[in-house]
């Protein structure tokens, strides 16, 4: 089996790798960036150690005046290297 090769970079030296998080590591970094959703006004419809699913309610209709944006449903999960990604539902 081949081994990865890291490219060098401008000055020759070769980029290190972070080794990946653990999972109590990326749990924390997960509710750090619910705790931010959450005050951006997101509520967290379901969740798992690494992955949440979000939603924001659209505006409400009023006697037919007003009118209504859909619900925005998004999911967010952190990688092995303590990324979030964020994608829309």
């Amino acid at each position: 089996m081949a081994t990865p090769h890291l490219s060098s970079s401008s000055n020759g030296v070769r980029p290190v790798a972070d080794p990946p998080l653990s999972l109590d590591q990326r749990k924390q970094r997960l509710a750090e960036v619910l705790r931010t959703k959450v005050e951006q006004g997101f509520s967290v419809e379901s969740q798992t150690d690494t992955e949440a699913t979000l939603v924001t309610k659209g505006r409400r209709r009023y006697f037919g005046i007003l009118g209504s944006d859909a619900d925005t449903r998004q999911t967010t999960s952190i990688d092995e290297q303590g990324q979030a990604r964020t994608r829309p539902l």
